[in-house]
C-alpha cells in the first residue's frame, strides 16, 4: 500500500494534490498502519504481547526511504514524500514508544 500511495505520489504534478496524498501517506502510516497490526495480531490470531511487541512497533516507525530514492534516481520531485518522511519521523517519537507500552 506504501508503494503505491508513495508511486502516485510522485506523478501529479499539482502541489495542492501532493500535499493532500502526502497527508493521506502520513495518516495511513502513523494511525491506521499501526492499529491494523494490533487488530491482526491480537484479535484475529490471538498472539500474545510478548511476542508480537517488535511487529507493532515496526508498524508504528516512519515511512522508509524507499520511495525518495526512487524520485531522485527517475528524475522526479521528492518533494511530498520529504515532507511525509519528515512528519512521519517526528510522529513516531510518540508512536513508537506508546507502541511499546501497550501491554
Amino acid at each position: 500500500m506504501r508503494i503505491i500511495c508513495c508511486w502516485y505520489n510522485f506523478s501529479p504534478p499539482n502541489r495542492k494534490t501532493q500535499k493532500n496524498i502526502s497527508n493521506l501517506i502520513i495518516i495511513f502510516k502513523i494511525l491506521l498502519h499501526p492499529l491494523l497490526a494490533i487488530f491482526i495480531i491480537w484479535t484475529i490470531h490471538d498472539i500474545s504481547f510478548d511476542i508480537s511487541e517488535t511487529t507493532i512497533m515496526v508498524a508504528s516507525a516512519p515511512v522508509g526511504l524507499m520511495a525518495l530514492i526512487f524520485s531522485t534516481q527517475y528524475g522526479v520531485k521528492p518533494n511530498a514524500i520529504s515532507r511525509a518522511i519528515l512528519i512521519t519521523t517526528i510522529l513516531s517519537i510518540i508512536t513508537i514508544p506508546l507502541s511499546g507500552s501497550l501491554s
